[in-house]
């Protein structure tokens, strides 16, 4: 539950006591990333003006986003996101071009812009200004009185307005006049005099000595600085230190939450840990501070016990980060809140602060093994969540899967064989994306770009800077290897998808959803982007070079802007917009279950009821079938393992025993045996040391005697049978009838006689 403030904190003794009754152990770790004065800085909004020429647009930077302006514009808000850049620098200009509106210049000079001038900056209400005039007032033959009057100028006007104002020195340049690159130095000299300390030093480590570009710094042209030369303008706008100018010391105490950092993984941790930054954002304030931090599963309803720390307070701009355990196992949101109470605290506004995130929960598996009652192909069966994946493994450390899905169906097995199952739970495959700069100054209908893939991918969606609100219809179109040489010609190029979006704020990308275009690795594909309406548009930024941004996977290049319907190309544009993509394989998902045994029986047990035999029919014989079956059912009556056969009850002739059995896997068994019942009253059983095989037969008997003698065959009434066809010691009983028959054996020392059972 959620209570109000008051609730929380209606008495110290109440805090204190649920203090005592429910805090837990908190960890404090070392100051926020951020320095010391930023902890404060961050919590008032700043914004500032550059005017300026080419450098301050960006020209000779790599990328837009190295530009100085841009990675200032960056820094400033990580500080707070609420900090402002607005960028009034164009190529070209001068400081004539940025004097006030109304300003009537001498003859030959030009004009002020009213769009990108002083009044236009104060009008802007910043909190302060920087102007950036590096060398065109000296290419263009300005004097030196000229340049440091309308600077004079610029100055006062800000001065009149209560803005404080930085300029920049001048910079560099590679003038084959010495003329000019001496007057270059001396206004950078007048510059650091006349204008100290609101003075930002963008000569020195720059020039050589004899007042050139040092080439470490060069883009190229002599006249612009490279990637390195607008780092170290960035540096050097920083140190001088222009926010700490600014902020305003409060003179009350004032703790904020500051920010909320839960780490943990997609599908929640049970032991998840939440980090609440707390700053002191006034006065230094050493009272008793108490931190509560509550939470609530939005699907479950479960809202965890209540937590809440005392520390000892803190000094002025300091901050610390504390330290709560949260339970995020199970799916769902998490709302929490984080509050600070101190009670000489005057500011209640940044005392709470409330961050949702979502757990898409674990993975559960449940497995149904299969029964095979013979050699043959087991169905096992994993029951999960529909948004699970399962992979099949005959090993439990095996790599590769041998299947996925639900369901599973084995190789052919003749043996209780173990499998192993796994969920995963979250996508199968990584994704990461490609941005330009967001920064663009032109809006026309479409624009071309290419893509490299550095592997094997697929391009989801598309960010784009769209300037037309409402509804919109945004047409992607694709073709094998770069745009260049076909921006006006529309035949190789194929409609990739038309995505309808609704465009809510212009300065913000607009998520522009696509079919998934499929890259293999070192595929180049031109991409053309442009608004369906010809009267809508999108943005993108005029740069001196095409630009390259990359990534491990895929590099961009930009770019062209194109007017609808490949009518006219301008090079080089940089579009402002991103890629979305995914790529390669991550078998484990967000998270996964251990790997489970599932098991695939195969019933191996035989059910035998003994070898075929002859009885006389005075005896009784007991025969034992295969024990450890459920259950048995003979022919001749019994329901055990054993059976007792009594041959009176037969009576004489050959008997078929049957016996059915199902084991512990409920498979069903068979067996059948002979039994021959004879009056086998004064006949020798078995005389020693002579075989005779096969009994029962169909057909071939064979007899191997120690002595072998004259061979006769006789019923089981003592009658001859006429002799079998023989061959050697074997003999064919094919043609005699089923029955129980004797073999007699007559030798010179002895007569012997033997059974045999015929069947078909």
């Amino acid at each position: 539950m959620v209570h109000s403030r008051l609730d929380r904190f209606t008495s110290l003794s109440y805090t204190m006591m649920r203090f005592i009754s429910i805090a837990i152990v908190l960890l404090f770790s070392p100051l926020f990333s951020l320095g010391q004065n930023d902890i404060c800085l961050g919590s008032q909004d700043f914004k500032i003006v550059v005017l300026g020429s080419s450098t301050s647009a960006g020209s000779g930077a790599s990328t837009i986003d190295s530009a100085w302006v841009n990675r200032y514009r960056e820094y400033l808000q990580s500080i707070n996101p609420n900090n402002e850049v607005v960028n009034f620098g164009v190529g070209g200009y001068n400081t004539y071009r940025i004097m006030r509106t109304g300003f009537i210049p001498p003859p030959g000079r030009p004009n002020p812009d009213i769009v990108r001038n002083i009044t236009a900056a104060i009008n802007e209400s910043p909190d302060a200004i920087i102007v950036n005039m590096p060398s065109n007032d000296v290419s263009l033959g300005f004097s030196y009185i000229e340049q440091m009057d309308n600077l004079d100028s610029i100055v006062e006007i800000a001065d009149l307005n209560n803005i404080p104002i930085w300029i920049c020195t001048t910079q560099p340049r590679n003038f084959a006049d010495t003329n000019k690159l001496n007057l270059q130095w001396e206004v950078k000299d007048s510059i650091y005099a006349h204008f100290n300390p609101y003075t930002i030093d963008f000569w020195s480590t720059i020039a050589m000595p004899d007042y050139t570009i040092n080439p470490t710094y060069n883009s190229g042209d002599g006249v612009h600085l490279n990637d390195l030369g607008h780092g170290l303008l960035f540096q050097r706008v920083v140190n001088t230190g222009i926010l700490d100018s600014l902020f305003e010391a409060p003179t009350f105490s004032d703790f904020a939450i500051l920010d909320v950092v839960p780490t943990f993984s997609p599908c929640g941790d049970s032991i998840t840990t939440v980090e609440i930054i707390l700053g002191n954002v006034g006065t230094d304030n050493f009272d008793s501070t108490y931190i509560y931090f509550s939470s609530e599963n939005t699907i479950s309803m479960n809202s965890f016990a209540d937590s809440i720390l005392l520390i000892a307070g803190l000094a002025s701009c300091e901050s610390d980060t504390l330290q709560f355990i949260l339970d995020t196992y199970s799916a769902g949101t998490y709302e929490t809140v984080t509050s600070v109470w101190n009670s000489l605290d005057s500011n209640s506004i940044n005392d709470s602060l409330f961050l949702n995130f979502g757990a898409s929960g674990h993975p559960d598996l449940v497995l149904i093994g299969d029964t095979l009652c013979d050699d043959g192909q087991a169905d096992l069966i994993a029951t999960v969540n529909v948004q699970d994946t399962v992979f099949w493994y005959d090993d439990f450390f095996a790599i590769n899967p041998i299947g996925f899905g639900p369901s599973f169906t084995t190789t052919l097995i003749d043996t209780t064989t173990s499998f192993y199952a796994q969920a995963v739970r979250g996508n199968l495959f990584y994704v990461d994306d490609l941005h330009s700069s967001l920064n663009s100054t032109i809006n026309w209908n479409g624009t071309m770009f290419d893509i490299v893939a550095h592997e094997e991918l697929f391009i989801d969606s598309f960010d784009v800077k769209i300037n037309s609100l409402g509804m919109q219809a945004v047409e992607i179109y694709f073709k094998s290897g770069t745009y260049q040489g076909f921006e006006l010609d529309l035949t190789p190029w194929t409609l990739l998808d038309t995505a309808a979006v609704n465009v809510l704020i212009d300065s913000v990308w607009t998520s522009v959803p696509i079919g998934n275009l499929h890259l293999f690795q070192d595929d180049t594909v031109g991409i053309y982007i442009q608004m369906a309406n010809p009267n809508s548009r999108l943005s993108y930024t005029s740069v001196s070079n095409e630009q390259v941004r990359s990534t491990p996977e895929l590099t961009m290049v930009s770019g062209s802007g194109i007017s609808h319907n490949y009518s006219d190309s301008y090079y080089p544009r940089d579009w402002s917009g991103g890629i979305f993509y995914h790529f390669g394989e991550k078998p484990l998902g967000d998270c996964a279950t251990d790997r489970l045994e599932v098991l695939a029986y195969v019933s191996e047990i035989e059910l035998n009821s003994g070898n075929d035999t002859i009885i006389d029919i005075t005896d009784t014989l007991w025969v034992n079938a295969t024990p450890g079956m459920t259950s048995y059912n003979w022919s001749i009556g019994g329901s055990n393992s054993s059976v007792e056969i009594i041959a009176a009850d037969l009576g004489i002739g050959i008997h078929y025993i049957d016996v059915y059995a199902f084991d512990s896997l409920n498979c069903d068994h068979y067996d059948q045996f002979i039994v021959g019942v004879a009056n086998l009253v004064g006949v020798d059983e078995l005389a020693a040391g002579i075989k005779i095989y096969p009994s029962p037969t169909s057909g071939w008997i064979k007899i191997d005697a120690p002595e072998q003698g004259n061979v006769s065959f006789h019923s089981i009434d003592g009658s001859e049978v006429y002799p079998p066809k023989s061959n050697g010691k074997s003999y064919d009983l094919s043609q005699f009838a089923n029955g129980v028959y004797t073999i007699r054996i007559e030798s010179e020392y002895k007569v012997t006689t033997n059974k045999i059972i015929k069947t078909d």
